[in-house]
């Protein structure tokens, strides 16, 4: 259950502060309430959770920042560097060392372990495998909620670096088409970045119960906050998502994100009442099809013969894949020719409708 009795100071208080400072170099009165409450998981973390930290103390703020940690028990180094900042920066970093992994337990330990103590009038997430880039990143987002109390959140683009240091060309997000995102827009696809995400705190007084059960968090999270205010695009990157094979969401094939996807699209439409279910099902179809795409490649390996008996047997099986989809990429796949001829009857079909 979040946290209704704690309300941030306004932020009038801090303006005491005659410029922004780094993190590292701030000093506030016991008593002030920080604004923005950070948090960060971490997990087997060891090589990523310096430079996060780092990229969070850089932060140039007008107002106090605490920044929670959860560590889930790393089998590594994490919990160690985490500690020597901690020694450090002991009014700022406030981690949780769990001597039994969580995840595998109840699924989000952001939830359970983290958001109950966050003290903030907003809460910033970036987990510990990503990093922040830009040292106003806060300030911005802070400020843009200040003026805009119309909306629940705001997030950002994110540069993309893999495993072995090197940085994609392009970043997360392209042209996204617009800037304010409604309950509608989240509910048919997650487009937050986790390290750009950025919201109001205890905007509900306690999650749904089929909140425990899905296997992703921060989408659900974002619809459930979008319904108190549209969520706010700012087209600049100021974080990096890291996408490397101990990564909870990266390290996963597209299959199996298209079959987590789907159960988590679900449970927002049965939510929302299913008041958008037109369009939560076309993205469903469209991760189907991923799904069968991807498992007809594999099947055409065994031949004709063996993807057929694959076929079959997918058609007549309760699988969260598309059959439609199934039976297109075996006709297309050993009868290019009738498959070109039934696209076309297609597109004349379509046209006499139109």
């Amino acid at each position: 259950m979040l946290r209704t009795d704690v309300s941030a100071e306004p932020l009038a208080r801090y303006r005491q502060a005659a410029q922004s400072r780094r993190l590292a170099d701030q000093a506030w009165p016991a008593d002030m309430l920080p604004v923005v409450s950070i948090v960060c998981l971490a997990y087997n973390h060891d090589r990523f959770i310096g430079e996060c930290l780092d990229g969070l103390l850089m932060q140039e703020t007008t107002f106090p920042v605490e920044i929670l940690i959860h560590d889930d028990a790393s089998t590594d180094r994490t919990a160690e560097v985490i500690h020597r900042y901690e020694v450090l920066y002991p009014q700022i970093i406030k981690p949780i060392y769990q001597t039994e992994n969580q995840y595998s337990k109840v699924k989000h330990p952001d939830v359970v372990f983290m958001f109950p103590r966050a003290k903030g009038k907003y809460i910033a997430l970036c987990e510990g495998d990503d990093y922040w880039t830009a040292s106003d990143k806060l300030q911005i987002q802070v400020e843009f909620m200040e003026s805009h109390p119309e909306f629940s959140g705001c997030f950002h683009n994110v540069d993309v670096v893999y495993a072995d240091g090197s940085k994609s060309p392009h970043p997360l997000h392209g042209e996204l088409g617009k800037d304010t995102f409604t309950v509608e827009d989240l509910a048919v696809q997650n487009v937050i970045p986790t390290p750009s995400a950025f919201f109001r705190a205890r905007l509900f007084p306690e999650f749904p119960e089929w909140y425990a059960r899905v296997p992703i968090g921060d989408w659900p999270l974002h619809v459930l906050n979008a319904q108190h205010g549209s969520m706010r695009y700012m087209d600049r990157r100021l974080a990096v998502y890291r996408v490397h094979s101990g990564g909870v969401w990266s390290a996963l094939g597209d299959s199996a994100r298209a079959r987590k996807s789907i159960e988590v699209a679900k449970a927002i439409d049965a939510h929302l009442d299913l008041k958008y279910t037109r369009a939560i099902r076309k993205s469903i179809s469209r991760w189907r099809r991923n799904i069968a795409l991807e498992a007809s490649l594999a099947a055409a390996d065994k031949g004709f013969f063996g993807h057929l008996r694959w076929c079959v047997k997918i058609c007549f099986s309760r699988e969260q894949i598309s059959k439609t989809a199934t039976l297109a990429f075996f006709v297309k796949r050993w009868c290019p020719l009738l498959y070109s001829r039934l696209k076309q009857v297609r597109r004349a079909v379509s046209c006499l409708r139109n």
